[in-house]
């Protein structure tokens, strides 16, 4: 089996932690997953929570999400082979305690809990904004800074009629940190959130269609009380504003279409309702965070 060693536990939140590991030999055989498990019990396996972090040997982190606020876990890294499963050395960490139920603030940018069955997390204002009506920044998607103009030609991932990241090739379908506008620009604990998220806000939460100091959006109502503004910002192709105060088209961080690796699950709302729609990865649009 390979061997594998499990980096020590770090930027610990109340919700989140990252870890990873170092596959030093892969047992002679191609190494098919690789990760790190987590319970609040001794000695992890892969039967327990884990992630998924590629398919080689050498070092790797994780991202270890979905914890309860101050509760003691166990952590170690794992190693696949056609042998087996090997893990690392266990690590004992503890999340930090909430002191607000309502929410709180990390890296200077608030956040709220909205009561949603998930527990996310999620920001009180876009990347990019100072307030909740400000529009903040838009950005191509698995792009993290804001440009003049959005097309193929001045993609950063797109060369010679081809996705360069993102594609059939390495079949990555979920946006990682480094290409994350939430988290290079708020820092870690912050995230672009997933398709799986937005829809739960679709789904979860009461949409309003309202004014806000002059600013069009909805004020979406979560399952206990607490409310965030979305402003309708529209979206940016070109340098056309479609939508611009009409509606709202946000990106999540999950490609919808595995197959051609084009298109991206957004959150799409105007003044009928909301729900999860599609855009071109190459337009321009605006990031709402939420917490690791």
């Amino acid at each position: 089996m390979p061997n594998v060693t499990t980096t020590a536990v770090n930027k610990i939140t109340d919700v989140s932690a990252f870890s990873g590991g170092n596959i030093t030999y892969d047992g002679g055989a191609t190494v098919t997953a690789r990760g790190v498990c987590w319970s609040t019990t001794q000695y992890p396996t892969i039967s327990d929570n884990h992630t998924s972090d590629g398919i080689c040997y050498g070092e790797f982190t994780s991202s270890i999400s979905g914890l309860i606020a101050g509760q003691t876990y166990y952590a170690r890294a794992y190693a696949t082979n056609r042998a087996g499963t090997a893990y690392g050395e266990q690590f004992c960490f503890t999340t930090s305690s909430v002191h607000n139920e309502n929410g709180g603030t990390l890296n200077e940018h608030e956040y709220i809990n909205l009561g949603l069955p998930s527990g996310t997390l999620w920001a009180t204002c876009n990347v990019g904004a100072n307030v909740q009506t400000d529009f903040g920044n838009y950005y191509a998607w698995a792009e993290t800074s804001p440009k003049n103009r959005y097309e193929e030609s001045n993609y950063s991932l797109y060369y010679n009629n081809h996705y360069t990241s993102y594609n059939n090739f390495d079949q990555m379908t979920q946006l990682q940190f480094s290409n994350d506008a939430a988290t290079v620009n708020w820092g870690y604990g912050w995230r672009t959130p997933t398709y799986e998220e937005i829809n739960e806000l679709v789904t979860s939460c009461t949409w309003t269609w309202t004014t806000i100091n002059n600013v069009t959006g909805s004020l979406v109502t979560g399952p206990n009380g607490n409310t965030i503004f979305l402003p309708a910002a529209g979206h940016y192709y070109e340098t056309n504003t479609p939508w611009y105060g009409t509606a709202g088209c946000y990106w999540s961080s999950t490609i919808k279409d595995d197959y051609e690796y084009s298109y991206v699950w957004t959150l799409y709302f105007n003044s009928e309702g909301s729900n999860t729609s599609e855009s071109w990865r190459v337009c321009g649009l605006i990031v709402r965070p939420v917490r690791q």
